[in-house]
């Protein structure tokens, strides 16, 4: 089982870190000594690899979603520029929805599914597919690209996809075996 900030809350931060870069964040994880351990010798128990591989999953899946909650989001509608933030508005994707008469939108991408580096050929036919659908569909869309703010992860191909439901966006980006997407309604 799990429980969130029980017993303990917080978690510790070097303090050279510490309230010096809005991109640094921790995740503290205590994990119960009696499923990896045996707490009279000191010895690894029989449960000690399942442990040791749920916390790195943990820790991977973490690092990844804080790698999308720090990732720009860059469309190009003709003559515009579109900066797009998670948990920020943004007055030109405003713009663009107001023009169109469209309430929401998703950015999406078939490069790199589950957060995994892709072969280029295997992105470049991916992306493809994602573009037929989206044209079969009738869908309003303008290219755009998805840049990471740290570490070393090329900008990826993507589309701001304009007018579609939050459901069909994630079946959507599901398909594609993408691991986020941005979603998101006017206002």
């Amino acid at each position: 089982s799990s429980a969130r900030n029980q017993p303990f809350s917080g978690s510790y931060v070097p303090t050279c870190h510490y309230m010096t870069e809005s991109r640094v964040t921790s995740v503290m994880l205590e994990v119960n000594r009696c499923l990896y351990m045996d707490e009279n010798t000191g010895r690894k128990s029989a449960g000690f690899d399942s442990t040791a591989n749920t916390v790195k999953a943990l820790v991977s899946v973490a690092v990844l979603f804080e790698a999308f909650r720090h990732t720009h989001f860059i469309a190009y509608p003709p003559g515009e520029r579109v900066l797009i933030r998670i948990g920020r508005q943004s007055e030109g994707l405003e713009r663009v929805l107001h023009s169109l008469n469209a309430h929401t939108w998703a950015f999406i991408t078939a490069f790199n599914p589950k957060g995994k580096e892709t072969r280029p050929e295997a992105n470049q036919h991916a992306d493809r597919a994602l573009v037929e659908e989206l044209r079969a569909k009738g869908l309003r869309t303008f290219s755009g690209e998805g840049k990471a703010d740290v570490g070393g992860w090329p900008a990826e191909p993507s589309h701001l996809i304009v007018g579609i439901g939050r459901d069909d966006a994630i079946e959507l980006a599901q398909r594609f075996g993408q691991a986020a997407l941005a979603i998101g309604e006017r206002g």
